[in-house]
């Protein structure tokens, strides 16, 4: 049973939302298939995506039903952690930069 969820997204609008709906489809129940999709259609429900070079709203709107099916899912089976990189490339790149700044400031 699920005591406590928060379900955020990014890109898919003016700045990064929290979603409650999604929170009350998962909380209180088991996290299984239903409870799942139930979350991800509140979270395609709250976004509200834009077009523009870089990707239509559209395949906005449905990769947020998918990517927020993807994350319910493996934490439902206990490996959320298997499939996520140890040190993402962005935050690697700015550590590397604040390496450089502090050897350079010494």
């Amino acid at each position: 049973i699920v005591t406590d969820a928060r379900v955020a997204l990014g890109s898919v609008a003016a700045t990064v939302i929290m979603v409650p709906e999604a929170r009350e489809q998962l909380v209180g129940r088991p996290l299984d298939a239903d409870s799942i999709e139930a979350a991800a259609r509140a979270a395609v429900d709250a976004s509200s995506p834009i077009d523009d070079l870089r990707a239509p709203a559209h395949y906005r709107s449905d990769t947020v039903g998918t990517m927020t099916r993807r994350a319910l899912r493996a934490l439902a089976r206990g490996d959320e952690l298997t499939t996520w990189p140890a040190a993402p490339g962005v935050v690697e790149a700015q550590l590397a930069e604040l390496d450089t700044q502090r050897a350079a400031d010494r």
